[in-house]
């Protein structure tokens, strides 16, 4: 396997961007901490914003079924490097979801299992108490992730709210993979809760309505932005730029600076930029969910 050389400038881009995720460590491990053997989280657990509102579990909050989409995708090809989801992209929304009271199915391409990207689990790259966190959610959870449902086999409308985590690992399968494009599409014409971050937004650009025509276009999105992936120097590897996909299907993309947390709403669609903005979308998602009614 390749060993991939990561300049100085990409760790210190890294450490800016944990910045965020490092204040949330003792939220998500408080929030860890007081989750049940069946997965649900007790009574008068919050989550706090950046401007200290908090959220209460409550008969407030929204109930229903979310569906989350991850990668199989284990090795990037060109150059061959390990990749897969990264964690925060998957666990923080992941807990946000259990915060608010939602029944959670994971699913992907092929079913079965899928990973973690090594780097998101590493003290070196993130920050030490990201890591930690990270590598402690791994450890309780590795039975599910080893267990997600084929996309194939699902059926859109039993669900409320779609969110697809990002990822190197999913610029390599999610792009054109047909069972989640039928989904959403689903979703879209329904006019139900579509969340995705960083990579995540890339199945986004295939989306067609029955007349052929982009179902974003229009749309105000965002995603990881291609300064984003040269600063990292992954651009040239991926198949294809996500941001220029998203402008040739007709969206108004949209990016703040590199990593900074940056998500944008626009009505059924909710898209962050990079992993500093992923709590964000999950809860935005969250309250887009609230204002509508649950499927189950």
């Amino acid at each position: 396997m390749q060993k991939i050389i990561f300049p100085l400038l990409f760790l210190i881009l890294i450490s800016l961007l944990q910045v965020d995720a490092a204040e949330l460590t003792t939220e998500l491990s408080s929030i860890s901490s007081e989750t049940t053997s069946s997965g649900e989280i007790s009574t008068g657990t919050v989550i706090s914003n950046d401007s200290g509102e908090v959220l209460k579990k409550s008969a407030e909050v929204p109930r229903g079924r979310v569906l989350m989409v991850v990668s199989n995708v284990r090795v990037m090809p060109i150059p061959t490097v390990e990749v897969g989801i990264w964690a925060e992209e998957f666990m923080i929304p992941f807990l946000v979801f259990k915060f608010c009271s939602l029944k959670i199915d994971i699913a992907s391409p092929t079913g079965g299992s899928f990973i973690f990207d090594k780097l998101s689990l590493d003290p070196k790259i993130v920050s030490s108490d990201s890591a930690k966190t990270a590598n402690e959610f791994l450890l309780a959870h590795k039975e599910m992730m080893d267990k997600t449902l084929a996309l194939s086999e699902l059926n859109p409308d039993d669900y409320d709210l779609l969110f697809v985590s990002g990822g190197h690992s999913v610029m390599f399968d999610l792009a054109t993979n047909e069972a989640l494009q039928k989904i959403a599409t689903r979703f879209f014409e329904k006019k139900k809760v579509v969340a995705a971050v960083a990579q995540g937004s890339v199945f986004l650009a295939g989306l067609k309505d029955k007349n052929g025509k982009s179902l974003i276009r229009g749309y105000r999105v965002t995603g990881f932005s291609d300064k984003e992936a040269e600063l990292i120097q992954i651009l040239k590897a991926y198949p294809f730029s996500l941001e220029q996909a998203l402008r040739k299907a007709g969206a108004k993309y949209e990016c703040g600076q590199p990593w900074e947390n940056f998500v944008i709403t626009d009505r059924n669609l909710i898209t962050g930029q990079n992993p500093g903005s992923t709590q964000d979308t999950a809860r935005q998602a969250c309250q887009a969910l609230k204002k509508g009614e649950s499927v189950k």
